[in-house]
């Protein structure tokens, strides 16, 4: 019987970059779905389900890290792997401890791809992340900024399963819901068409990102520039983001010192 070849999801604006890998993974025997954004990724996936999923961290829109997260929802066991720039990989190993699988630095050699597409699907089938991934982001905090990680040596044993998490983080019921109820519970302005039944495209991705902002602005405290350094974007554009989402940085900082106040 002929084995299923493997479905890569290749998610950049760069055309090059795009073309670069489709006649890399290719040429190692994978299938490769391509999209220069977050809306145009979703929409493959939905179409049909990757194996695994590289995703360059800084895209115009929709980053890497929130599409991961908006991917994950409905397929909570896929493996991700970041494409960073060479003076970014502390924010890729930001990314990482959020739940990325591993991360590649541009420019970046065809082995050095091969290679991380292999250990990212060669765990029990890419079925469940690899289980060192957050313990080596946290050992490689400490590099200097720009410092090339060294990658996590191969398991000697296959890894233990990976426990059951709770629905709230891998809604199994479907992204539209899980996002809808994520709005609704935290009080943020929902786009009209999403209130009830079929959101569109557009909607899903608006939802996913007002999501993620609002969680970059909780865990900051309305700290727009550690938000955008968090999500791998430059001020401006968190900025811009933020706003067009129609959230204000400054409710988040009030709310902040009255939490402190508290204390």
């Amino acid at each position: 019987m002929t084995e299923r070849r493997r479905v890569i999801l290749v998610v950049d604006d760069e055309e090059s970059m795009r073309y670069f890998l489709r006649k890399t993974l290719r040429r190692e025997g994978y299938d490769v779905l391509e999209a220069e954004d977050g809306p145009a990724a979703i929409e493959a996936a939905h179409a049909r389900t990757p194996d695994i999923a590289l995703l360059d961290i800084r895209m115009p829109g929709m980053d890497g890290v929130a599409l991961m997260r908006a991917l994950r929802a409905t397929l909570p066991h896929l493996p991700v792997v970041l494409m960073t720039a060479y003076g970014s990989v502390e924010n890729a190993l930001q990314a990482m401890k959020q739940g990325a699988t591993d991360y590649v630095t541009k420019p970046f050699r065809v082995d050095e791809i091969r290679t991380t597409v292999a250990k990212a699907l060669g765990v029990d089938g890419g079925a469940a992340r690899p289980p060192t991934v957050r313990d080596m982001a946290r050992a490689h905090t400490t590099e200097p900024a720009g410092a090339a990680a060294p990658r996590p040596p191969a398991p000697t044993s296959p890894p233990p399963a990976a426990a059951p998490r709770p629905a709230v983080e891998t809604p199994e019921r479907g992204l539209v819901p899980w996002l809808r109820e994520r709005v609704a519970a935290r009080g943020l302005p929902s786009p009209g068409s999403a209130a009830s039944g079929d959101a569109p495209l557009r909607d899903v991705v608006r939802m996913a990102e007002l999501v993620y902002a609002d969680e970059l602005l909780r865990l900051t405290g309305g700290n727009v520039s550690r938000a955008a350094e968090i999500a791998g974007i430059t001020r401006p554009n968190m900025h811009r983001k933020v706003t067009d989402l129609g959230l204000v940085a400054g409710d988040y900082r009030r709310r902040a010192a009255h939490r402190e106040e508290e204390r």
